[in-house]
């Protein structure tokens, strides 16, 4: 079990990895190049899983918790004020069909008279997230800058790498993560949804219940002509 204090913060921008914490003495970045990372696209996932494992053998990085930021340059948002209930999913699906990357997933957070829908590439986080565990690491956490109550980069200090407000609000940083090893579809708010998994699975379930369908009247079929020979 890692020591509950000790904590590493990954904050993960469009093209830089800024990391630092109770284990590191000063900030250190891995840089994402486009032979690893363009647009959001994950271009060589066994490039990308390297770089971090050469990155963390090189900084002689102690594998304990670690959360990753994710920047508001590396998320789709959108906020969903004042629509009925009834037509939310139509307004979610359409912004989900709209963003530019393959495997999309996204989690939805009440705000006043609305929902706010955080969209994010999965693969990118899941490379990440799953290569820091490889190592021994623990993943607490992968949550959007936009919902901290602080800023990781401020214009005029610089990087704020203090870890103490991480500490000191766990649950809630936890209660709000999109890390997660089972992929829930479109139930509650908080629940986690994928665009192209959740339409093949409904498209599976009618397919189901059509042949459900057919063999049951079939059979009922033969047995009307059983009878009435």
């Amino acid at each position: 079990m890692q020591d509950k204090n000790s904590l590493i913060i990954g904050f993960l921008q469009r093209n830089l990895l800024v990391v630092f914490g109770t284990e590191i003495n000063g900030v250190l970045t891995v840089d994402l190049k486009e032979d690893l990372v363009k647009d959001l696209e994950v271009i060589d996932k066994n490039k990308l899983e390297n770089q971090i494992k050469v990155f963390a053998a090189n900084f002689k990085l102690p594998p304990c918790n670690i959360i990753l930021v994710l920047s508001e340059a590396v998320i789709f948002q959108k906020d969903i004020i004042g629509v009925n209930q009834n037509e939310i999913d139509s307004y979610i699906q359409d912004f989900l069909d709209n963003i530019p990357v393959e495997t999309v997933s996204s989690k939805l957070f009440p705000i006043e008279n609305g929902v706010k829908i955080i969209a994010v590439n999965r693969q990118l986080y899941e490379v990440i997230g799953k290569t820091f565990q490889s190592l021994g690491f623990s993943v607490l956490s992968i949550i959007p800058e936009i919902l901290l109550d602080k800023k990781i980069v401020e214009e005029q200090t610089g990087i704020d790498t203090d870890t103490t407000s991480f500490l000191n609000n766990m649950d809630y940083i936890k209660s709000n993560t999109i890390w997660s090893q089972t992929i829930q579809l479109k139930s509650s708010l908080p629940a986690l949804s994928v665009k192209k998994e959740k339409t093949s699975e409904h498209t599976g379930k009618r397919m189901y219940v059509f042949l459900a369908t057919f063999v049951f009247l079939l059979f009922s079929l033969i047995v009307m002509l059983l009878i009435k020979l």
